[in-house]
């Protein structure tokens, strides 16, 4: 049994299933870290409610209900996925990091193809990979 499990989210559906993954590992506590670009901001701005985290934390909401009846917290992050995920995987607080493949879609596919693999080389924690 882990004490603390990190779970990168982005709202994906490769995300979701990290997230289910990461309930199996049956852990004290699950920090979900969602990490907003600077693209993100300025959608939020534009299409959004002008609040980057709080237009996240609606886009994460079916995946923080799993979360309901365990102890976890919300962190998000701005900057690059691949920089921040290590940046706070690599913080001493967590033992794994969950982390999907793919993030949303299109050329985001293939950012979270290279994040996941980015982090797997640079975690100094245990990561577990979800398809």
């Amino acid at each position: 049994m882990y004490r603390s499990v990190l779970i990168a989210v982005d709202g994906s559906h490769n995300s979701l299933r990290a997230a289910e993954e990461a309930l199996k590992l049956k852990a004290e506590r699950y920090t979900l870290l969602s990490v907003i670009t600077p693209e993100d901001s300025k959608e939020s701005m534009l299409h959004g409610t002008g609040n980057s985290e709080l237009d996240r934390r609606d886009n994460l909401a079916h995946i923080i209900s799993k979360f309901s009846g365990h102890q976890y917290d919300v962190v998000f992050a701005h900057g690059h996925p691949k920089e921040k995920i290590v940046e706070v995987a690599n913080d001493g607080m967590h033992e794994i990091l969950v982390i999907g493949t793919r993030g949303l879609s299109g050329i985001k596919e293939v950012m979270m193809g290279s994040v996941s693999r980015h982090v797997v080389k640079q975690s100094e924690i245990h990561v577990l990979v979800v398809k």
